[in-house]
C-alpha cells in the first residue's frame, strides 16, 4: 500500500486516508 503526498495534496478528500496509511507505514 503505497502513499504518496503528493496524491494528498491532489486528492484532499482521501488526505485523510493517505496520512492514516502514511502513519502505518511509520
Amino acid at each position: 500500500m503505497m502513499c504518496e503526498l503528493l496524491i494528498c495534496v491532489i486528492k484532499y478528500q482521501h488526505c485523510i486516508i493517505m496520512a492514516k496509511c502514511m502513519r502505518y507505514s511509520g
